[in-house]
């Protein structure tokens, strides 16, 4: 009876576990997976803004073209949404940088549209321009390492969840099969070692 509450103990701890350990799998990979989006809008928002700017330069426009206004809002939207997801705002922090860089420069063409040509767009805009991008990229690729590394975490509470009941059966069977053999060697054995005693029929 004690080995069987004992059982049924580690066995609820262990469910206990398992269950939480699924919660917590499972906003990781919710998060993980929003971060991911998140990213991905603002690599999206600074490649529409590359390719207005661009076009704003040939067809030698004054003013901000729509497109463009309307994806630096949705970067701005995207790294908000960001910045309020993560737990340390330096994890953004290459980011804010770069964009700031990108920001400026770009700010600079909009000021002087006259004296901002091709070569201006390959020389001096292209460099905040792979900045930025690549600031993005990195931070994805963090991300995804973190969620590798967690997940790892994972896998090593899931194996400790599950050790009290594996012990706890382990020892059970431990205890059937002594108990089976000391049965089998104070009791069966000796019974089947008696004699046979052969009672005559009476005449």
């Amino acid at each position: 009876l004690c080995l069987a509450l004992m059982l049924a103990f580690s066995g609820m701890i262990s469910m206990f576990e398992l269950n939480r350990m699924g919660r917590n799998t499972r906003d990781l990979l919710q998060s993980s997976s929003y971060s991911m989006a998140l990213s991905k809008r603002m690599l999206d928002a600074v490649q529409e803004q590359n390719t207005s700017l661009l076009r704003m330069i040939v067809l030698d426009h004054e003013q901000p073209d729509p497109s463009f206004v309307k994806a630096r809002d949705e970067f701005e939207s995207a790294l908000s949404e960001a910045t309020q997801t993560v737990k340390d705002r330096a994890e953004l922090d290459s980011i804010y940088l770069s964009r700031a860089a990108y920001n400026d420069l770009v700010n600079t063409y909009f000021d002087d549209t006259k004296n901002t040509d091709i070569a201006w767009f390959t020389q001096m805009y292209e460099t905040v321009y792979l900045q930025l991008t690549s600031s993005i990229k990195n931070h994805m690729m963090t991300s995804q390492h973190s969620l590798l590394t967690k997940a790892s975490q994972l896998r090593n509470n899931a194996y400790r969840a599950i050790t009290p009941s594996i012990i706890t059966l382990s020892v059970m069977i431990l205890m059937v099969l002594m108990f089976a053999y000391l049965l089998d060697l104070y009791y069966t054995r000796p019974i089947l070692s008696l004699p046979l005693i052969h009672i005559s029929e009476p005449k």
